[in-house]
């Protein structure tokens, strides 16, 4: 019998999505935001509701990708692509400057490549749309020159640190001990993220729209044995916001991570 995979929770398909809008608001429908308003008793308006809990979703989705990396270690042989990278970044970034003073072939150029951007359906294609909407067409490959720059620039951070900048550039043994340095020391001050890290990053996002909408403390409550859960309404309003993105989550973790959030921005309350 086959193997079925299972189905993506929300918070998986939120952490891949090239619209993250757009899907927060095909799980979070109007009818969520007038159930969770009945939580808070100073009568927040819905659009306050989607602002808040937007925050506090990204804040969640944000803190896996954190947790993930957290366990994964710098795999020194990678050194070579970071290295290529910020050559390629480098030579772009030269290259475009070039092309400021050559305004024909910089629009010939920047015509095909509108015509290929717009013809895909991702990032790339999200990020020049914004540029155009907010910016005048008198430099039309400035968005993509200064990212160029800030590659470019931090590969030169990441590997002059360790050896002379002149020499990492062309010299991959250097790059390579260079790795080894970095992941040596990353390994030794790592901080170690808490097992349920991600809710914490969103209880402490959740806090001001709570503190903001609700006369009641931010605290995960009392714990009743009958029920198996705290009795709080920031506990259940948390607790409604993260379960439809995440159906492994339980509501006492969440009331944990609420305390946890708690001592943390005032350990006088511990």
């Amino acid at each position: 019998m086959a193997n079925r995979r299972r189905p993506k929770e929300n918070w998986e398909l939120l952490y891949e999505s090239n619209d993250l809008y757009s899907e927060f608001s095909s799980i979070y429908e109007p009818k969520f935001f007038e159930e969770l308003a009945l939580y808070f008793d100073k009568k927040p308006t819905l659009e306050a509701l989607a602002e808040g809990t937007y925050v506090t979703v990204s804040a969640y989705v944000l803190g896996m990708r954190q947790k993930l990396v957290s366990k994964t270690p710098i795999n020194v042989f990678s050194y070579r692509y970071v290295v290529d990278a910020g050559r390629a970044a480098e030579n772009l970034q030269e290259a475009l400057r070039l092309l400021e003073n050559k305004k024909s072939t910089e629009a010939f150029l920047f015509n095909k490549f509108k015509n290929h951007i717009e013809n895909t359906d991702g990032r790339g294609k999200n990020a020049h749309q914004m540029a155009s909407q907010l910016h005048g067409p008198k430099d039309p490959f400035a968005a993509i020159r200064e990212m160029a720059s800030a590659l470019s620039g931090a590969v030169n951070e990441i590997l002059a640190t360790q050896v002379d900048e002149d020499e990492y550039a062309s010299n991959y043994d250097l790059a390579y001990s260079a790795f080894q340095d970095i992941e040596k020391d990353r390994r030794l001050h790592a901080k170690s993220l808490s097992a349920h890290h991600a809710l914490e990053k969103a209880a402490a996002a959740f806090q001001p729209m709570w503190e903001e909408n609700s006369s009641k403390r931010f605290t995960r409550g009392y714990y009743r044995h009958d029920s198996g859960g705290y009795v709080s309404k920031a506990t259940d309003s948390l607790y409604q916001i993260i379960s439809k993105i995440d159906s492994n989550v339980a509501k006492t973790l969440v009331g944990t991570s609420i305390e946890n959030v708690r001592k943390n921005s005032d350990p006088s309350k511990t």
